[in-house]
């Protein structure tokens, strides 16, 4: 948007509708993940009496949701960021969801262990069993958006999974603290971002001009201050 805004005019009516769709995907992220967690007491958890049984199977259904988990974040996340590309005609599709998957990687392996303690500790106790329906609410958060053709943030789907399982013990149990820093974030972040992308187009497109005005600043410091 805050490139747009010096190239063209925006669609503000879809940008309204990104809008709509950032605010309910913690939303709904909570309300598949509460409605999942009660239907997997029910159905499975109160079944398996055996503890053995039941780690095993979650540690199954913890490999096929990060797996299902990790397609809906290349067909949306990665999408968000290298679709510019490709509209543009700088890359291919192909060579774009290459290079997103590898960023990606370098991303999880390098900075991304402060994000995961706060998702995994901070916001709420959710034990093996709450990470796998989180994981798998997050999922299927995205992959409807994705679906509809709407890119969100898979961090706003896996808070609001989260929480949805602090939900299911109380609202006490979720740490408002931290969801108040982390509702800040979401509120900062596209702020920052378009000031950033408006500025930096700005400067690109009048850097001529901002270099001679400089030069100018100087000599007249230079003029003014170093006569002597």
């Amino acid at each position: 948007v805050g490139a747009t805004l010096i190239a063209s005019q925006p669609n503000w009516l879809q940008f309204l509708k990104m809008v709509i769709c950032w605010i309910f995907t913690p939303i709904g992220g909570a309300i598949i993940s509460y409605i999942l967690y009660r239907s997997f007491e029910f159905a499975i958890s109160s079944r398996i009496k055996s503890t053995r049984k039941l780690q095993r199977f979650l540690k199954v259904t913890m490999v096929v949701a990060g797996c299902y988990g990790s397609y809906a974040l290349g067909a949306n996340n990665v999408a968000n960021t290298t679709g510019i590309y490709v509209n543009t005609g700088m890359i291919g599709p192909l060579h774009a969801s290459l290079a997103g998957a590898i960023a990606i990687v370098i991303g999880a392996a390098t900075y991304s262990h402060k994000v995961m303690d706060t998702v995994g500790n901070r916001i709420t106790i959710i034990g093996p069993q709450g990470a796998v329906i989180a994981t798998l609410a997050h999922s299927i958060t995205v992959h409807i958006y994705t679906q509809i053709g709407v890119p969100v943030s898979s961090s706003q789907a896996i808070v609001g999974a989260v929480a949805g399982i602090g939900l299911v013990k109380g609202i006490k149990a979720v740490n408002g603290k931290v969801m108040r820093q982390i509702f800040l974030g979401w509120l900062l972040t596209p702020v920052l971002a378009g000031l950033l992308s408006y500025t930096a187009l700005f400067v690109f497109n009048h850097h001529v001009e901002i270099l001679e005005y400089l030069q100018l600043v100087l000599q007249w410091i230079k003029n003014n201050f170093f006569w002597m």
